[in-house]
Order: C-alpha cells, then structure tokens, then sequence
C-alpha cells in the first residue's frame, strides 16, 4: 500500500505529456460551463433549490444544486439517484455534521466548479491551453471532478464528459427558467423534484429509472414550450445514438417523487462461536471502558501506481482510563466492517480483558457490535464524543 502524496496525484496525469484524448468532447463542457459561470445562477439560486436531470442513455437521475450563493465555492453539484439526494438531505436538514471528517467521502456524484489557478492539477492546465482557453482572477477556472465514496476526487471519463455537458446545459435552461419564475421549482406534490428528460418526437415521455425503483412520475398541468435541443457535439456514441437518429426532440419537465434510501449499517458476519466460546471458557476479568470507531483516514493510498489513490477505513480502539491504543487497522473498504466483531473478541482474547462498556462513534458500529455485546453482557452505547479517539485522532492526522 502505497501512500499518497498531493504532488504525485497532481503530476500522475501529465508526467508524459501524453497528448489528452477526447478534446471535441472537452471544448464541448468547457462552453457550456463558462456560459453557466457568465449567467452567475448562484445571484438567485440557492444550493436548497434542487432539481433534477435525467441521463439519456441509463434514465437515472443526477440531482442538481447551485453553489454560490454564500459566496464561498461557485458552481454545480450532481448528486447520483436517490441515495445522492438523500445525502444531500440529511446535509441541508443537519441530520449529518458537516465538521464529520467521513462526510466528504460519502459523497457520490460529478462536481463542476470555478477555482483558482494555483488549485488545477497539471492535467487540468494542460487541458486548459491545449483548448485554447484563457482565464485569469479568482474562481474563473473550470474545474470538473467525479465524486466516489471512499475514494480521491477524479477525472472525468468519456461518459461522464458528456452527461456533465447535458446537464450544465440543462440547468442553465432551470435557472434561468426559475429567474423570472421563483415558483418554478416549489414542489406539487410532498417530497416531489422537477426533473428534466428528453423526450423524441417518436415517444412518450421516458420512464424515469430510479436506483431505489422506478416511481410514476406526474407532468406539470402546463409543459414549457417546445425546446430545441441543443446537442452538446461529439458525444459518446450511446449518447450520440439515444440523442440523435431520432434527434428531432425536446427536454421537458416531469415530477419525481423518489424513494429516499435509508441509511442500513452492513450486516456483521455470524459470530466466530468458537471463539467466543474459548473467551467464555477462560473466564477473563471485567474492566474499564474502551472506545471504539470506524472512520476515513484523511490520508489516501494506493496498492498501485496507476489506481485512484483512495481513502482506508480505520478502526481504531482505544482504553479510556489509560488513553492507549488497543487496535488500530486499516480497512480496505467499509463492508470490512462486517468483520469487526471477530476483530473485537480477538482483542480480548489478546489483552485476556473484557471490557464492562464500549462506547463507539457512531449507528454503525453500534449495530453491528450489538450481538457480540449482548453475548458477552457488554454495556454498549453511542457517545457524543470519543474524547480520546479524538486525541489520538489528532495526533495521527495532524491537520
């Protein structure tokens, strides 16, 4: 495993100054993103007026929110389906903390935003003069990153040029739809998004696929009128396919009520009954309290040089009286967690303690410790603070 640094991941892409490919494609985002930077949407928008755009070729949708108007980072979110949205709500509603380090990886979706030069990768500038373009001050430089949990901010793929093209497109035509109309996006119905798709002249309006389940969706009493379709070039030849053809067309709005997903901790493998036997049987002593949670390090890694550096889940267990570490491990990806029980019991097996409470970090852990805590009568509860966890914490990712 491999640890990551900044310089590296910035001069990874352009070390050969091999020659970028899909340029047509590129120029083809880069003018629709500085036509959305020159109309300034976020003056009028807020990042709560979400609203929602369909992928021409799988029909899921990617909801969208304008950043801006706080004056702090300017540009576009898309959030992928449901789950996306759901994220993203628990945000807003301050169910999730923003200050939780886990949350920027939780994140999954593309980004567009306008940032300073000293900010762009090498491959990013590249870009920039291989197109031609120049841009000078402050938050005036496109900067495009698709956003995967777990893992660093990456550059964008064929496919995803052309969707992020489509989109930025469309929500330029939403925003400046809602400028003259404020009501443009207040809900029909509880819990419902306005929704672009594109609709050929040969079709009814296109099923909307959702990731939690296809949902009906419900027209507006009064569509907009016909809209041309502006094709955002040479596409990916799927979305050239779907979008072409049969191109005479028009994007339309519908209403989506979707399934927000609720958050369901991975299940913890069956316990190792043998081992817990073997802890039963040697009757080990009850003592103190330790402190348990599972977090992203802040630090990426990579098995090989050619990966997308990721971010390691940590476990970290720590003895609150004494404020040492018992475990710390990094795990591949969170489903490890299911294994966390085992990892536990090996721990008392080691130590030959047990202790009278864990206190963890968060519903996850809590869920699946559950069993083993009740089969070894461990009081287990949530604590607001780790305060050691926290300590150490500090000292291992000094910021």
């Amino acid at each position: 495993m491999i640890i990551v640094q900044e310089r590296e991941m910035k001069a990874d892409n352009v070390k050969s100054k091999k020659p970028i490919k899909h340029m047509e494609e590129w120029k083809k985002l880069f003018d629709v993103a500085i036509r959305f930077k020159n109309i300034k949407c976020w003056r009028w928008m807020y990042d709560s007026d979400v609203f929602g755009i369909q992928n021409p070729v799988t029909g899921e949708i990617g909801y969208c929110c304008v950043l801006g108007n706080a004056e702090e980072v300017f540009g576009l979110t898309l959030y992928n389906g449901s789950s996306g949205l759901s994220l993203y709500l628990k945000v807003v509603n301050g169910e999730i903390d923003t200050e939780d380090v886990n949350v920027m990886h939780l994140m999954a979706g593309i980004q567009m935003t306008f940032e300073d030069r000293e900010l762009l990768d090498p491959f990013d500038l590249q870009l920039i003069k291989e197109l031609g373009y120049k841009f000078r001050g402050r938050n005036q430089y496109p900067f495009f990153r698709n956003l995967k949990p777990g893992f660093y901010p990456w550059f964008l793929q064929l496919d995803e040029i052309a969707y992020l093209t489509v989109v930025v497109e469309q929500a330029i035509d939403v925003c400046l739809r809602f400028k003259d109309n404020p009501d443009l996006l207040t809900p029909h119905t509880a819990n419902s998004y306005l929704v672009r798709v594109f609709k050929t002249h040969s079709q009814a309006i296109p099923a909307i696929k959702d990731p939690s389940g296809e949902m009906p969706e419900k027209t507006p009493e009064k569509l907009p009128e016909k809209i041309s379709v502006e094709m955002p070039g040479e596409m990916p030849e799927k979305i050239a396919d779907k979008l072409s053809g049969e191109c005479c067309g028009q994007w339309v709005d519908v209403w989506l009520e979707p399934q927000l997903c609720e958050d369901k901790p991975p299940l913890p493998e069956p316990l190792n009954e043998l081992l817990l036997f073997d802890i039963r049987r040697k009757n080990f002593p009850r003592s103190g309290i330790w402190e348990l949670d599972l977090f992203y390090s802040p630090i990426p890694v990579r098995n090989k040089k050619e990966d997308r550096p990721h971010f390691p889940y940590v476990l970290l267990i720590a003895e609150q009286k004494a404020s040492y570490i018992l475990n710390f491990s990094l795990l591949k990806e969170n489903e490890n967690a299911r294994e966390l029980p085992e990892q536990v019991l090996r721990l008392i097996k080691n130590v030959k303690l047990i202790p009278e409470k864990i206190q963890v970090g968060s519903k996850e852990a809590e869920v699946i410790l559950a069993k083993l805590a009740s089969e070894l009568n461990v009081k287990l509860e949530i604590a607001d603070k780790l305060l050691v966890i926290n300590d150490i914490q500090k000292q291992l990712f000094p910021e």
